[in-house]
């Protein structure tokens, strides 16, 4: 795993931060004071593989005054480039962490993000901080017997496996569940007897239950033969019953008809008495109804006669309206064509000079612009602008062209920097008296004067690279002070040009205005000739009257002639009619003649109603004969139905007690039948229990055997089997990777062992112990060992343990020089030089600027109101 980014948004002191590590740079330094947040990084890394926080609340790692905090963390992973988010809140749950590698979510949440994590990066969050990431003033805890003991227990698993054969562990567990069920299987061979017996009881009951409920179906069979006897008997008195109540039912409706149809016979006899003497009264009245048609005619042709006469009135009157308005109309209709002729004419004129006396208006405007643009760009000499924004790039040019000089000077002299200082650092830790690099003789005063001589070269190249620097940023105020002059003289360049391009437009614009505007007089005077000619002839008003008689023609006057005189001939008509009318009532009004017909009407309905009533007293006649014969073939047959009440109720009170009797066996039967099913279930279940109990004692010499399987399994996976194979493989291949790294570095000694060593009375604990070896092959105490010899041991250690858990890639080492002396730094200093040797990624956090010596890129980090920053620096920078 490679760390390729990381970014914080309300994560602690950071409140957006991101930080890109470069795949080609080994060592990177974050660097910056106490408590400007430089740790903060290794925590949002930390959080981001495996959620932890360092101390305190999850809920307490989110930016003071915010409400969630986010952590983005970018790394290889093999072929994959992957990106694993996580989120924190003050309110309790957050969003969901996602892990994605390639654009596809691989897990989602905090357990399952966790555990992906663990599983890609191979250890856990405490085996991580005893080996590949180094928290302050820890780094060389790991020389510490029982911490190494510790943290190659947990890479072994050995509390597990104590945990799996310890007294209380897994095995003896499943021991004691063994132990239990053999005692459970003797105690089933004790009660596998009485349940033979038990049985035994139950199915004699069985047998006792079944023969009871042989001769209660023998009674009931008997019962049922009786019972459908009766039942057949009964059915048939039921249906004389329900014949001989229908029959007595239809009897006295019959009785109920005859007495009504008597009284409505004697009713209608008597008003068919008085008919005759109607229809000669009818036969005097005939005249008058013949003429009710014509007397019906008589009102509606006179009102229809007066009606006309209205109307010929007011036609009249319409047509002597419409001459008058036709004359007004050929009076006014010359000067109608002559106002529209006028009024189209001032619409036009008038909209040419609204639009020209806007123009006028614009005129000024355009002219007081036009003058105020030509005088501005008067003033400014264009070529002399262009000239100079020229001779400005080219100096810019120049002045790049030498700050460029000046890098590429700075990085020769601290290459040179480099070869002095290890050159000196050789020379120091020369053993004997021959130079490394020619082979001659050298003494101490030699060795004296090359140091001397180197010294003052690197004081001089030191000196150099500071001109050099400050010269540069020199420079580069320049270079910014002449890019603000040339930005602002283009800015200028670029108004004064649109300002010419305006004066242009203007210019055109001010000349085809003018030329519009020139017949603006000649216009005004015609729209007032125009306007003096309507009034003086008083045109509008004699457009509106003829506006108002303008529908009236000739011709309608001509159809409404036609009609008065088709009006005139219908009334002629109509008089004629009631004349007629008249004549024939010989001397009666009218409404006496209509009297005379309501009269004739009135005894005319009257007969009709009574020739009703002869019909209907004819069929209530034959009616009433017809019901008389009905009752007699009623009686007739009551009496041959031979209905007895008595007989009817007897068979009824037998077929209920028989009904009882049956349903009192039935229950007997029902209830023996419940005892037998319930023997059934109950020997059925002892027999299941007795069959489970057969296999489970089947099987006690399998659990015998299991038994002993597992006491044997107790003992090779102990101190003396697998846990002792695990404790000298791991050791092995831990010795094997440290003397490879160890070789790496430049040491005194060449060889390390490692050994491990079994404290306490029950064995389950092993710590181990570092023995260290010069090159002639002799023994050496840690204690004897420099400090710097020392870091070197416990960092190779850290190495070594990481690349047999996991080997992830990277290390982080939190403040590694705090608490440690001048010569201990400046050799932890070297170490990391060295450590990409053996580890692609380094990441130091300090605020020890002597640390930035090893550093191929430095992340300075700083605090600015309360809130974290980050800037990266080349080595050298500050």
């Amino acid at each position: 795993m490679k760390i390729e980014g990381l970014y914080l948004k309300n994560f602690l002191s950071h409140e957006s931060t991101e930080v890109v590590f470069n795949d080609d740079v080994a060592v990177n330094v974050i660097i910056g004071q106490n408590g400007a947040g430089k740790t903060s990084l290794i925590q949002g890394i930390i959080f981001s593989i495996f959620r932890e926080a360092d101390k305190g609340n999850q809920a307490d790692l989110v930016r003071k005054g915010a409400v969630e905090g986010t952590v983005k963390m970018k790394f290889r992973w093999g072929n994959r480039t992957c990106e694993v988010i996580r989120h924190v809140s003050v309110k309790g749950k957050a969003e969901d962490d996602i892990l994605v590698c390639d654009g596809i979510p691989k897990a989602r949440g905090i357990r399952k993000v966790s555990d992906e994590m663990v599983n890609m990066l191979g250890v856990n969050g405490d085996l991580a901080k005893s080996t590949f990431i180094v928290r302050e003033g820890k780094i060389m805890d790991i020389l510490e017997e029982n911490i190494l003991g510790e943290t190659l227990s947990e890479t072994i698993k050995a509390d597990k496996l104590n945990k799996l054969t310890d007294s209380n562990g897994y095995i003896r567990s499943i021991m004691k569940e063994v132990e239990k069920e053999l005692e459970i299987i003797n105690e089933l061979e004790r009660q596998i007897e009485d349940d033979r017996k038990y049985l035994e009881l139950k199915r004699k009951e069985l047998n006792d239950k079944k023969g009871e409920i042989t001769a209660i179906t023998a009674v009931l069979d008997s019962i049922k033969t009786e019972e459908n006897a009766l039942r057949i008997r009964y059915d048939e008195l039921k249906k004389r019953k329900e014949s001989y109540i229908e029959l007595n039912k239809e009897m006295t409706m019959k009785r109920q008809e005859v007495e009504k149809l008597n009284q409505e016979i004697e009713s209608l006899s008597k008003l068919v008495s008085d008919i005759d003497l109607l229809r000669k009264q009818l036969e005097s009245l005939k005249s008058y109804k013949e003429m009710e048609s014509e007397i019906n005619s008589y009102s509606e042709t006179k009102q229809n006669l007066e009606k006309l006469r209205n109307l010929l009135e007011n036609q009249e009157k319409e047509i002597k309206n419409k001459r008058i308005k036709l004359k007004k109309k050929e009076e006014t209709e010359p000067f109608y064509y002559k106002y529209l002729e006028i009024q189209e004419r001032l619409k036009l004129n008038k909209k040419a000079l609204n639009d020209l006396s806007r123009y006028k208006g614009q005129l000024d405007k355009i002219k007081e612009e036009l003058d105020r643009t030509q005088e501005e760009v008067s003033q400014i000499d264009v070529e002399k602008l262009q000239q100079e924004i020229e001779d400005l790039t080219r100096e810019r040019e120049n002045k790049g062209k030498n700050r460029d000089d000046i890098q590429k000077e700075i990085g020769g002299i601290e290459s040179q920097i480099r070869e002095l200082e290890d050159s000196l650092r050789r020379v120091e830790k020369l053993d004997s008296d021959t130079c490394p690099i020619c082979g001659s003789h050298l003494d101490e005063e030699h060795k004296q004067k090359i140091q001397q001589e180197k010294e003052s070269k690197l004081i001089v190249l030191k000196k150099r690279k500071e001109d050099l620097k400050r010269e540069l940023e020199d420079l580069k105020s320049k270079l910014n002070s002449l890019d603000g002059k040339i930005e602002l003289l283009k800015v200028n360049l670029s108004e004064i040009k649109s300002k010419i391009d305006r004066l242009e437009k203007l210019k055109k614009d001010f000349d085809l205005i003018n030329n519009k505007i020139n017949d603006y007089d000649k216009l005004e005077f015609i729209v007032r000739q125009d306007e003096e000619i309507i009034e003086k002839e008083e045109l509008e008003a004699k457009f509106r009257t003829y506006l108002s008689v303008k529908e009236v023609t000739e011709e309608e006057i001509r159809d409404m002639e036609s009609e008065k005189q088709e009006i005139q001939i219908h009334i002629e008509d109509l008089s004629n009619k009631l004349k007629t009318v008249e004549r024939k009532l010989n001397g009666l009004t009218v409404e006496q003649v209509r009297e005379k017909i309501e009269d004739y009407n009135k005894i005319d309905r009257k007969i009709r109603d009574i020739e009703k009533y002869e019909e209907v007293l004819k069929k209530d006649k034959e009616k009433l004969s017809e019901i008389k014969n009905d009752i007699e073939e009623i009686s007739a047959s009551i009496s041959r139905l031979n209905y007895n009440q008595e007989e009817y109720n007897e068979v009824e009170r037998r077929i209920e007690k028989v009904r009882k009797e049956l349903e009192d066996n039935i229950s007997k039967r029902a209830e023996l039948q419940g005892n037998i099913t319930q023997l059934e279930k109950e020997i059925e279940q002892k027999e299941k229990e007795m069959h489970e109990k057969e296999h489970r004692i089947s099987k006690k010499q399998a659990y015998e055997n299991s038994e002993k399987k597992l006491e044997k399994l107790r003992e090779d996976l102990g101190d003396s089997g697998l846990k002792k194979f695990l404790i000298e493989s791991v050791i092995a291949l831990l010795v094997s990777n440290l003397n490879d790294i160890l070789g790496k570095f430049d040491l005194a000694f060449r060889n390390v062992d490692i050994k491990a060593v079994t404290s306490g009375r029950t064995k389950i604990r092993t710590d181990f112990k570092i023995e260290i070896y010069n090159t002639k092959g002799d023994s050496l105490s840690i204690d004897n060992l420099s400090g710097g010899e020392k870091i070197s041991l416990a960092l190779a250690l850290r190495l070594a343990l990481t690349r047999i858990i996991s080997n992830p890639g990277f290390i982080i080492l939190d403040e590694p020089t705090v608490h440690l002396d001048e010569e201990r730094r400046k050799k932890l200093i070297e170490i990391i030089k060295s450590v990409n040797n053996v580890v692609p990624q380094i990441l130091v956090i300090t605020h020890d600027e002597e640390v930035l010596d090893a550093a191929d890129v430095v992340f300075r980090v700083t605090k600015e109101n309360g809130v974290s920053k980050v800037r990266i620096e080349l080595p050298g920078e500050s």
